[in-house]
């Protein structure tokens, strides 16, 4: 059982960095998010226009396609 308290000794400390590192407390974190969600549900505009989705994976696929045919 000390090897799982190590690891949770070692997680503790890489999260500490990590928010030190990128200035980021759990706190600032949902009020970012939250500032975001409610920017999101304000925006008439889409996130992205209609098929491009779809316009993007064809080109994929298409691609995929022929780097696949080439090889066999």
């Amino acid at each position: 059982m000390e090897r799982k308290g190590q690891d949770q000794t070692k997680l503790e400390h890489i999260d500490k960095k990590v928010r030190v590192a990128f200035g980021a407390d759990e706190e600032g974190l949902v009020e970012e998010y939250d500032r975001l969600a409610v920017q999101l549900e304000s925006s008439e505009e889409s996130a992205a226009p209609e098929g491009d989705f779809e316009r993007i994976l064809k080109r994929v696929e298409e691609t995929v396609g022929k780097k696949h045919k080439s090889k066999g």
